[in-house]
């Protein structure tokens, strides 16, 4: 019966999809999670390339999905297509024909599984599983997963076929204009250039370790040697980046954890340095990923691409690119490292796949002042025969081969757009607008870099500083009250011209190894307020690191709150943990991005010294619509006449507590948003440090146009 529910469940998700990825990405996750399989994944023949080519998996890099091809016989994958039989291979790691990518996060597991994907006679793809234990080779399970296997391939034979059925230009001059998700504004025009990894098969074991940790060290060095490149060429002016992101991956580099573990997989367990780069690094990635924050995830992007120069300069991974004037970039998705190696003065716009709003791609676009779009499906595979490409960066467009009519309202649009003035270095204490208002900009901090670039700008306070960060860096049992204070310390040294508010830990009980609780939506579980309330004794020892800094510019931020009582409990936790102690009790505040509590406000007056707004989870909870969903997310917009008159609404209410208000959260950095919020009454705004300088330009030039 469970086995039959499976299936139905498959059914509907097939029946049901809403985009070619968005089901292949759910089927290889259900079926994994189903089958207790770490890896699961679709591979799909492609006759144009005569290879198989990787086009969903759950368990394996997202950065693979496309890159990685094979030849039809090469492989265990291999050997299911060419067969065109259902495969089940014990030790596969020992198999003469099995391949190794070390590139993509494949550990060497166990046991392989392959089902042939076909329609009538004809082999087109095969699905994979790859197991760390060894299941049971039945004939129950066969028979199950050659019915799933049948329902595969009738759903993507006759529905999607992936290349085939992707909206394209129907020949080499037709127009298609395609809507994504602005990054950064402005309008491009010119060839597309697609940049894509190609990764190399390699051995997951080795015999001469000393060779291979000859060639680790080799690695680790001349990539440490360009990061510092790519930082001189910012310092002479050739780069207009911001370094303190490659200072971060010095940092990443050097890293005693991160380092001595790669090692140690070669030099004690005998692991390729291939493999023992991909392995450890996604061990650290995964801590990041569990945040539900934007910014956050940035940090595992900047271990990504750490990991993409060590493994390009083993010879793994290889990157092909060659840029002419106008060209524009495709990829799917583009790390710093990525973008620092490019000419950037041949290049007019970037569009890609999956980068977001606060990626580094979103701030290096941004500082050089390059169109860009992301958030576009198969863009590689859309635009693989485009002549010509519009970016507008203003609406989120990119237009395939455009007609001339097109083409000369661009250009129209291109020549009336205005160049903005020269970055601001120093952020004033103040800005003062029409009627006199005044703005103050804050810094959220998550690294103390980040502590460090708010005090070289003169941020007005540090408004958030994302203590969830350093539990991910530090684990369950190294996050404990000495080394909390450390990192505290450290940031108040950095910092030292205001206020510096630490938010208590905002993660939920599924991202914690030692609190782990499986929830069917995590989003909307145990995390925030109702977690800590939960787990006390973790809280008080982050308010036993917190209180015994014992400095006045300390503030308590409590997340994630629903209703005053939860706000409450934990005030009452930390007003008693303060009288033990012997300390002064900080001024604690309440981070509203939950909608109940907006209409709860008077019963927190009492208690509630500050507030925060958490504009990002605010968004997505008020129209329900999950931000990593491109596809829904898309749909909603800030500047909805719904969503600020819900902002509004908080405004006028706060506004009659007299306490302060800050905004916390991206949305200020976008010019036509942060000027309607100044117009409600907020005045104080909290936002990454790499877009304070922004911020602060658009404030400026938007008071000399009212003026």
């Amino acid at each position: 019966m469970e086995n039959l529910k499976f299936l139905s469940d498959i059914t509907n998700l097939l029946l049901n999809f809403d985009s070619s990825k968005n089901v292949l990405n759910e089927l290889t996750r259900s079926l994994a999670k189903y089958l207790s399989s770490e890896v699961c994944s679709i591979y799909i023949y492609d006759e144009n390339k005569e290879m198989l080519v990787l086009k969903a998996t759950y368990g394996l890099n997202q950065a693979s999905v496309g890159n990685v091809s094979m030849l039809p016989e090469e492989g265990l994958t291999g050997i299911t297509f060419s067969s065109g039989d259902y495969q089940f291979i014990a030790n596969a790691t020992k198999h003469p024909k099995f391949k190794y990518f070390p590139g993509i996060g494949e550990e060497p597991f166990n046991t392989f599984i392959g089902i042939p994907l076909k329609k009538q006679d004809e082999t087109f793809g095969v699905l994979v599983f790859q197991f760390i234990n060894n299941p049971e080779n039945s004939n129950v399970l066969k028979m199950l997963l050659e019915t799933i296997g049948n329902m595969i391939s009738s759903f993507l034979k006759n529905h999607i076929m992936l290349t085939g059925n992707i909206a394209r230009p129907q020949n080499y001059d037709e127009e298609m204009v395609l809507q994504g998700i602005p990054i950064s504004e402005g309008i491009s025009i010119g060839k597309p250039v697609h940049m894509v990894y190609h990764f190399l098969d390699d051995d997951s074991k080795v015999k001469d370790v000393e060779k291979e940790e000859e060639r680790l060290k080799y690695s680790f060095d001349k990539t440490k040697n360009e990061i510092m490149t790519v930082i001189n060429n910012i310092d002479s002016g050739n780069l207009r980046i911001d370094k303190e992101i490659f200072h971060t991956h010095l940092m990443i580099l050097s890293d005693g954890s991160f380092r001595d573990d790669i090692f140690h997989h070669v030099l004690n367990l005998g692991r390729s340095a291939a493999y023992s780069i991909r392995h450890v690094s996604d061990k650290f990635i995964e801590r990041f990923k569990k945040i539900d924050d934007p910014y956050l995830k940035e940090r595992a992007a900047d271990i990504e691409d750490v990991c993409n120069r060590l493994l390009k300069n083993l010879g793994v991974i290889e990157r092909h690119i060659s840029l002419e004037k106008e060209s524009i970039i495709v990829s799917n998705q583009l790390g710093p490292g990525d973008t620092a190696s490019l000419d950037l003065s041949k290049v007019k716009g970037i569009v890609t796949e999956n980068d977001g709003q606060t990626s580094h791609m979103a701030l290096v676009a941004k500082g050089m002042g390059i169109p860009a779009v992301s958030g576009i499906e198969h863009v590689i595979d859309i635009t693989e025969y485009a002549k010509d490409l519009i970016i507008d960066g203003y609406e989120g467009k990119i237009i395939i081969n455009p007609s001339e009519a097109n083409r000369n309202k661009y250009l129209s649009m291109q020549s009336q757009v205005q160049i903005s003035g020269v970055t601001i270095e120093k952020l004033p204490r103040e800005i003062v607008c029409h009627m006199g208002r005044k703005v103050y900009l804050g810094a959220n901090v998550a690294s103390i870099l980040d502590a460090d670039k708010a005090q070289d700008l003169g941020a007005f306070d540090i408004g958030l500083v994302r203590t969830e960060i350093f539990y991910l860096a530090e684990g369950d049992e190294n996050f404990n009250v000495d080394a909390q204070k450390k990192i505290y310390q450290s940031i108040l040294s950095k910092y030292t011209k205001g206020p510096v508010t630490f938010r208590l830990l905002d993660i939920g009980a599924d991202k914690m190894e030692k609190y782990s609780v499986k929830e069917p939506n995590p989003a909307m579980g145990l995390r925030g307020a109702r977690f800590l309330i939960k787990n006390e004794n973790l809280l008080e020892t982050q308010l036993e690191a917190l209180l015994d800094l014992d400095d006045p510019r300390v503030k308590v931020l409590v997340p994630f709150v629903a209703k005053p009582e939860e706000f409450y409990r934990i005030k009452d936790i930390i007003r008693k943990k303060a009288e033990k102690m012997g300390v002064s009790l900080p001024p604690v505040g309440v981070m509203i991005e939950i909608p109940s509590i907006a209409f709860a406000l008077e019963k927190l007056d009492e208690e509630a010294d500050f507030y925060s707004i958490g504009t990002n989870d605010l968004f997505q909870y008020f129209f329900a619509a999950d931000r990593n969903n491109i596809q829904i997310f898309s749909n909603y917009k800030i500047l909805s006449e719904c969503f600020m008159n819900f902002m509004e609404f908080i405004c006028n209410k706060l506004s009659q507590t007299g306490k302060d208000v800050e905004i916390c959260g991206e949305i200020a950095h976008e010019e036509e948003i942060l000027y309607r919020l100044i117009e409600m009454g907020y005045s104080k705004f909290s936002l990454n440090p790499y877009l304070m300088s922004k911020a602060s330009e658009l404030i400026i030039d938007r008071c000399k146009q009212e003026n």
